[in-house]
């Protein structure tokens, strides 16, 4: 009876330690995801201080719909315009595909400000917070079956 508890216990700490090795791949591998969409040169970190720097009520629509459309366009952003704007909402903007990207440019400043502050959400378009990001990354991950070798080697590039 003790060899068979002892053969549970070293089962179930062998499944532990491939857990948290198999939650390290995924950081990992979430982590080259979030490099690869994140514009370069911006941090996917931010600091308080910088989140803190919020825009004012006239021009905060206004340059989250311009960045969108340079997003969209071409997907390069001017960097005046990233730094105008809180890096949350930097990382936000580029995690969007161009069907999100065009119904943020079709918002108001109003819809804007309700969906980033969590009030009202625009349709079809990924939550903005934290967690909802991760959420979304985690599901195209899910989608995409990001531990293909192709892909993983794709989202290793990083920008000079």
């Amino acid at each position: 009876m003790r060899g068979l508890l002892a053969a549970i216990r070293n089962i179930c700490r062998r499944m532990a330690r491939a857990m948290r090795a198999m939650a390290e791949e995924w950081i990992e591998v979430g982590g080259k995801m979030v490099r690869r969409l994140v514009p370069s040169g911006a941090a996917v970190e931010a600091d308080e201080s910088e989140v803190a720097a919020e825009p004012t009520h006239d021009d905060f629509g206004m340059k989250i719909r311009a960045l969108a459309a340079q997003l969209q366009a071409d997907g390069t952003p001017s960097t005046d315009l990233m730094a105008a704007l809180p890096l949350e909402l930097v990382r936000w903007l580029s995690v969007c595909d161009d069907t999100m990207l065009r119904s943020i440019t079709k918002a108001s400043d109003d819809e804007i400000r309700d969906h980033v502050k969590g009030r009202k959400y625009l349709r079809g378009v990924v939550r903005s917070d934290r967690q909802g990001l991760d959420d979304y990354i985690r599901s195209m991950a899910d989608d995409e079956d990001m531990l293909d070798e192709e892909l993983t080697s794709a989202m290793a590039w990083a920008p000079a």
